[in-house]
């Protein structure tokens, strides 16, 4: 038996940066919903720039470090996760615009608790803007633990798969000819 911590300490930077660029495009959705005010201006802005530097690591940084091939494990389609995700950052912005202090606090709170339990149940790769990107998460046995994978391609256990990571982010890059067990 062991004695491990459950929840991963390591790459705190790169994984915030991940939840915060994932949770961006809400933000362009409640500056739409705040209005046309120099605050709302102020959150689309945001949320635009925030989307980017997502797609950018998804697309640019993320595939090009810490490469290796795996034997995939057990793996599992995160399609409802994903879904879940979008509901539980949207329908708070959507169902209320708050006119007083009060109702911003309460979306302040919501957000807290929200970006909270996205952070400890990594969550920064399941992003809406990945599928738009062609990309579907997975959540695979990877170096003794589970790892969410996003791929565009489709994932099955015992296939070999070249991998990259960088900061919590895993992307299946292609199939690979090198077996390496994941499940060690």
């Amino acid at each position: 038996m062991t004695d491990r911590r459950s929840f991963d300490s390591d790459i705190r930077a790169g994984r915030l940066v991940l939840l915060a660029a994932a949770y961006a495009p809400v933000l362009a959705v409640l500056g739409l919903r705040v209005g046309f005010t120099t605050a709302g201006w102020a959150l689309v802005g945001v949320g635009v720039v925030g989307s980017a530097v997502w797609v950018a690591w998804l697309e640019g940084i993320a595939t090009r470090h810490q490469t290796g091939d795996f034997t995939l494990g057990p793996v599992e389609i995160l399609d409802r996760d994903a879904a879940a995700y979008v509901a539980t950052y949207l329908l708070p912005v959507l169902a209320a615009k708050p006119n007083q202090t009060a109702g911003y606090l309460a979306y302040l709170l919501t957000a807290g608790l929200i970006l909270v339990v996205a952070y400890r149940a990594e969550l920064g790769a399941v992003n809406p803007l990945g599928y738009a990107l062609g990309y579907r998460a997975y959540r695979v046995r990877c170096e003794d633990r589970p790892r969410i994978v996003l791929s565009k391609r489709m994932l099955t256990e015992g296939e070999e798969w070249e991998f990259a990571s960088v900061a919590g982010l895993t992307v299946a890059l292609k199939l690979s000819t090198t077996k390496q067990s994941i499940d060690g």
